[in-house]
């Protein structure tokens, strides 16, 4: 089931990117880095992702192209990592009307559509923007970036690591059953993230801008995606970013639904 009115809302979610960033490359040419220091930089990963912030509000702007079609649109996040919950609104750039509202709360997701009228009843378990959208990205990754950490796949083993002599970058590829994972970093921070589907082919691309560094946690405050198949590209410019502040996240349970409001479960 595709909801076209909340496509481009739930696509930026792959959230929640510019023509300068270099693409990652299919494969890595350049000199074998040591284990030693391939397990530094996966130290160094362990190492923001242990920091990521536990919590922050932040505005946020997305620009893009799906289907061949360009679209704006504006919003706010709310974060609290102990309690697992998280809420993203979508507003149209134009009106300053709201399009999508998602409420996490542990392992519930809820999509209002305030257009349609609809609210999707979902998991975060089972949570596939696929359903939603043309683009049908991991959304775990998505989620570990939007929330200030870097994804590393399930289980993973190191195939290798590639120091590219050109640019300065550090390479770490990674793969598990599921997935080819390459990972860029730049003086051990992380830069770009490739992801290969191994089952369907599909390639997703990640570039991370303008690192936040306060009070020990880290957020990055532009996050490009690039999706190869179908072509879609996503530019994400966070501001107002406030971390490891107190926040009262909003949930479902204080959203007033309209009388003739339809109820899906996915």
């Amino acid at each position: 089931m595709k909801h076209l009115t909340i496509a481009a809302a739930s696509a930026a979610l792959l959230l929640l990117i510019s023509c300068a960033s270099t693409p990652v490359p299919e494969t890595v040419a350049g000199n074998e880095i040591s284990g030693s220091e391939i397990k530094s930089l996966i130290g160094s990963i362990d190492a923001i992702n242990r920091t990521a912030p536990s919590s922050f509000t932040a505005s946020f702007f997305v620009e893009g192209t799906m289907g061949g079609k360009k679209f704006k649109t504006m919003g706010d996040a709310e974060f609290d990592r102990k309690t697992g919950r998280m809420y993203v609104s979508f507003i149209d750039f134009i009106f300053r009307t709201p399009i999508t509202s998602m409420y996490k709360n542990m392992d519930k997701i809820n999509l209002f559509s305030h257009v349609e009228k609809i609210l999707f009843d979902d998991s975060y378990k089972n949570f596939r923007i696929g359903r939603y959208t043309e683009v049908n990205i991991d959304f775990k990754s998505v989620y570990a970036l939007a929330t200030g950490s870097i994804p590393l796949i399930e289980g993973y083993r190191i195939r290798k690591g590639v120091r590219d002599a050109k640019t300065g970058l550090d390479y770490i590829i990674l793969e598990n059953g599921d997935f080819f994972q390459t990972i860029g970093l730049k003086d051990g921070v992380p830069n770009r993230i490739m992801l290969v589907s191994k089952d369907t082919k599909e390639k997703f691309e990640f570039y991370m801008e303008k690192p936040d560094k306060r009070g020990g946690a880290m957020y990055f405050q532009k996050i490009i995606l690039v999706s190869k198949s179908p072509e879609a590209r996503f530019d994400i410019s966070f501001n107002g970013v406030r971390m490891n502040v107190p926040v009262n996240v909003k949930t479902v349970d204080g959203l007033k639904l309209p009388k003739d409001v339809r109820k899906i479960k996915m």
